[in-house]
């Protein structure tokens, strides 16, 4: 067994637990799990943007804002990097959306929302977080546009729910 393969196992392992914590609530156990897995991460390796996320989130759950907006613009870091490379590759731009939107950047959000949604072809997960993201805007209009169309969409294919619930929640 390589290292490499050992390491990704052992990364793995450490997500698995944090989230077994999340379930839980355990904040603080699951985020010191997720930081042990990011400091783990081999700079060689392609990063787990979403790991970043998560740990920003659970630093907000913390109440400690430094600690989040950090690990998001890390995430955003990492995302404009992928997105120089491939200015088509669909998922980063809804990724950048969604990290933009938990960094309170909504303007920058909604630039990328439009762009995952153009990409995507309307696919639903750019749809969802583009959703999301018009909220907080407050562009009710078109957050609502976009709800109706996840809304037909789930009478026929799987559509999150927590993106109808989310949307509705502004």
């Amino acid at each position: 067994e390589s290292k490499i393969g050992r390491t990704l196992m052992s990364i793995e392992h450490l997500k698995e637990q944090a989230r077994r914590h999340e379930q839980k609530e355990e904040w603080r156990m699951s985020l010191d799990l997720y930081l042990q897995a990011i400091e783990q991460m081999d700079e060689e390796e392609p990063p787990d943007i979403g790991l970043y996320n998560r740990v920003g989130d659970l630093y907000t759950r913390l109440d400690n804002l430094d600690g989040a907006v950090k690990h998001y613009e890390e995430a955003i870091d990492q995302l404009e990097s992928v997105i120089e490379l491939d200015r088509s590759f669909m998922v980063a731009w809804v990724e950048l959306a969604d990290a933009y939107d938990r960094r309170g950047d909504l303007e920058k959000a909604t630039v990328a929302a439009d762009r995952a949604i153009e990409l995507s072809g309307r696919a639903v997960a750019a749809l969802g977080v583009g959703a999301i993201v018009f909220a907080h805007t407050g562009n009710v209009d078109k957050a609502r546009e976009l709800l109706r169309e996840l809304t037909d969409r789930s009478r026929t294919s799987y559509v999150f729910p927590f993106w109808l619930a989310a949307i509705h929640a502004g």
